[in-house]
């Protein structure tokens, strides 16, 4: 490949990054709204959710009653309901859950420090014996 055909080539992948760019702003994924999102997800708190009362019981806490920052970290709430009746058909028991589950906090917190440019993908080191130790801190440590 020559010079000039890099820069060629360069160029045109700068002009596609740009395009997508500007669609993405266009359509409201402004760069301080994705850091919000991400923000939202990354220092979330279950007991912006749920309440665990003294005896150790569960109350969701209605969503209308959530700040909507705070919404924006829940992935799925799921509700299960059994209900059952005695066998000679006298009582009848409903039983509820809810579950939340959120988006994941470490990936979210991984991505912020990323941009930042805080976090190194990854980082070699050599001992006196020329053996490498690759240490990935997305991931935790690999020897090799």
């Amino acid at each position: 490949m020559t010079v000039q055909s890099k820069a060629v080539g360069e160029a045109v992948a700068e002009s596609i990054v740009a395009k997508r760019l500007a669609e993405m702003e266009k359509a409201g994924a402004k760069f301080p709204r994705l850091i919000k999102e991400l923000a939202a997800i990354a220092f979330s708190d279950i007991a912006d959710y749920v309440d665990v009362s003294d005896d150790g019981s569960l109350t969701a806490i209605p969503t209308a009653s959530i700040k909507p920052a705070k919404r924006k970290a829940i992935k799925k709430i799921k509700e299960h309901t059994r209900i059952t009746e005695s066998a000679d058909g006298e009582k009848i028991w409903k039983d509820s859950r809810i579950e939340y589950e959120l988006y994941d906090k470490l990936a979210a917190i991984n991505l912020l420090l990323k941009l930042r440019n805080d976090f190194p993908a990854e980082k070699i080191e050599a001992d006196h014996n020329v053996t490498v130790h690759v240490v990935d801190y997305g991931k935790g440590d690999a020897h090799g």
